[in-house]
């Protein structure tokens, strides 16, 4: 039983660790990508002066709008039925003032600007559907960033308010377990089983002959005797 019981907790260890490098590396790649829409697109066409476009949260609706780097996100999350991507922060902008924080929400903000480097992880079951969520500090990581975020017309702060490596929010990621990631989770867990079997069945013949030998060493005393 003890070799079941190390087993399992080992296999759920591994369990929650893939899937947690698994989401971690989704969000490092989304960040990626906003950080280099950021670099190469809005701020190349904001040094453009020749040219007409905007950038704002109607994007969607109005021609010549590009999506804001936090809209670009957004966006993207979308584009998966069972990935969802939330960000939030203390202070939003005008548009977005009228949300409420939960309590989940302000604790989180709260722990990522005193540690932005932690990241914030679960896993859930919800209707016989397993969920990882993730989530990690959103932060002003090149000027083009600050520029906007100081000077945008529907700030709600003083003009001088954010610099670099701030934490202006955070991103929230959130996802199912798809069955992929099942297979993959139910190889690691045979794999372990597997092993664990081997290490009893070994541990077994390994004691069965200590307790032979030692049985018949006192056979053989006694018959000595």
């Amino acid at each position: 039983c003890l070799f079941f019981f190390i087993a399992y907790k080992i296999e759920e260890e591994i369990h929650n660790y893939i899937l947690l490098e698994d989401g971690i590396k989704f969000i490092d790649t989304i960040e990626a990508s906003k950080n280099y829409y950021t670099k190469f697109i809005v701020d190349d066409l904001k040094n453009y002066k020749d040219n007409n476009i905007t950038f704002g949260s109607n994007h969607k609706s109005v021609l010549g709008v590009l999506p804001l780097p936090i809209d670009f996100i957004r966006d993207i999350g979308k584009e998966s039925k069972h990935t969802n991507i939330t960000i939030y922060s203390r202070e939003p902008f005008k548009s977005e003032s009228h949300r409420v924080l939960s309590l989940e929400q302000k604790e989180n903000i709260a722990i990522l600007i005193q540690n932005p480097e932690n990241i914030i992880s679960e896993i859930s079951e919800v209707n016989g559907i397993e969920r990882l969520k993730i989530v990690k500090a959103l932060r002003m990581t090149d000027n083009a960033c600050v520029s906007c975020h100081n000077n945008h017309q529907d700030r709600m702060w003083d003009t001088d308010k954010w610099k670099l490596g701030d934490v202006r929010g955070v991103i929230e990621y959130t996802t199912e377990v798809d069955q992929a990631m099942h297979e993959k989770l139910n190889g690691v867990r045979n794999d372990i089983l597997y092993f664990v079997l081997f290490s009893f069945l070994i541990t077994f013949l390994y004691y069965s002959f200590i307790v032979l030998r030692r049985d018949t060493e006192l056979i053989l005393l006694n018959e000595a005797l």
